[in-house]
């Protein structure tokens, strides 16, 4: 199974939300988005080398929380 991440981009018509897309990011994707690379270095900037907060999982389980984001598997 593969896991898709999933999250509304809203659609903005100048001054108000109109709408939203949904964004599709596979696990590859959002652990090599620039979100992820901020991540990263804020992670190690706070904790450091090596701490077990610092790691794939909880970049996933992050990027789900600030982007209202939800998964689906895909066969």
């Amino acid at each position: 199974m593969t896991k898709v991440y999933c999250y509304n981009e809203p659609i903005w018509d100048g001054h108000t939300v109109v709408g939203n897309d949904v964004v599709e990011l596979t696990e590859r994707e959002v652990l090599e988005s620039p979100w992820a690379k901020y991540w990263m270095t804020q992670m190690l900037e706070k904790y450091g080398e090596g701490h077990p907060l610092i790691s794939k999982e909880t970049c996933l389980e992050d990027f789900v929380a600030v982007n209202w984001a939800w998964i689906r598997e895909e066969p």
